[in-house]
């Protein structure tokens, strides 16, 4: 039992392993900007529709609020990144498990960019 413990032990790389939980960090805090940015687009885009009553606090508030939210929102988007890389990888010395991280981020943000300009007609 010992000597596989070892083996295994031997098979981790703890440096690559840090690496690619940083690589997910990188992509959580991208994904938690991009809703950022698109939040404070739709408050630009329809500031028209905003009563006079609206102070700055009050949209400020909304940016707070909607940041908390964001944060659930994108790690629950990076999970799969860390479950499909970075776990992965802590088994199979496949260093082409990080190209995943970058397809699966290409897809959030142009899923995100296209949910983004959809939204706004309906609103308008």
């Amino acid at each position: 039992m010992v000597g596989k413990v070892g083996f295994i032990i031997k098979l981790v790389s703890w440096d690559e392993f840090y690496v690619e939980l940083q690589q997910d960090c990188k992509l959580f805090i991208f994904i938690l900007g991009v809703f950022c940015l698109f939040r404070m687009g739709f408050i630009i885009v329809l500031h028209s529709f905003l009563s006079e009553a609206v102070t700055v606090s009050d949209i400020g508030a909304a940016l707070y609020y909607g940041f908390r939210i964001s944060l659930k929102s994108a790690g629950l988007l990076v999970m799969v990144p860390l479950v499909c890389c970075t776990g992965f990888r802590l088994l199979l010395p496949w260093k082409r498990l990080s190209h995943i991280r970058f397809y699966l981020g290409v897809i959030y943000v142009t899923l995100l960019s296209f949910l983004f300009h959809a939204r706004i007609p309906y609103y308008c």
